[in-house]
């Protein structure tokens, strides 16, 4: 009669775990650093996953939904009830730069995405018509919403808006 063994293997978060009834130990961390941004409304991060990318620089940037003013440590106005807010960090959490997009009615900021040329790609939905700064007409009801903006000698500047199109469910 044959005998087998069943040896399971588990890596998660530097966390690993060979066999069953064994011990582990968990690693040890040191915080290099953290920060906190946002004013008085609710600034969110709809998606840790698609809302933090690494930049070419070694920094991040940050997407997030805002309804604040310039109040707390938020340093752009809004436009509307909420926008798409961006935010660059360098490699140790410092701000860079900020910035927000959005019209009169509601942003939501889904994504960004880090292009080749060293800009970004802003993805998400709106509902406003052409003020604030958006450019792009809304088409009816929540439209998507594309915005590219690319860095003009250091300083982020507001891309006309790449796309609307109308959502379908």
């Amino acid at each position: 009669m044959k005998h087998y063994s069943l040896a399971v293997s588990i890596a998660l978060l530097g966390f690993e775990f060979s066999g069953v009834g064994q011990e582990f130990q968990a690693p040890v961390f040191n915080r290099v650093w953290d920060a906190s941004f946002g004013g008085s409304g609710e600034d969110v991060f709809p998606d840790a996953l698609n809302a933090i990318k690494a930049t070419l620089d070694g920094g991040y940037v940050l997407a997030a939904a805002s309804a604040s003013s310039e109040t707390g440590n938020k340093m752009t106005a809004g436009y509307g009830a909420t926008d798409f807010w961006i935010l660059k960090l360098d490699k140790r959490g410092n701000r860079m730069w900020e910035q927000t997009y959005g019209g009169s009615g509601s942003e939501g900021l889904q994504h960004i995405l880090v292009t080749t040329d060293g800009g970004y790609l802003l993805v998400g939905e709106s509902n406003s018509r052409s003020d604030g700064n958006k450019t792009a007409p809304n088409r009816g009801g929540i439209d998507a919403w594309l915005v590219k903006i690319v860095s003009v000698k250091g300083s982020t500047s507001s891309g006309r808006a790449a796309a609307s199109a109308r959502l379908t469910a």
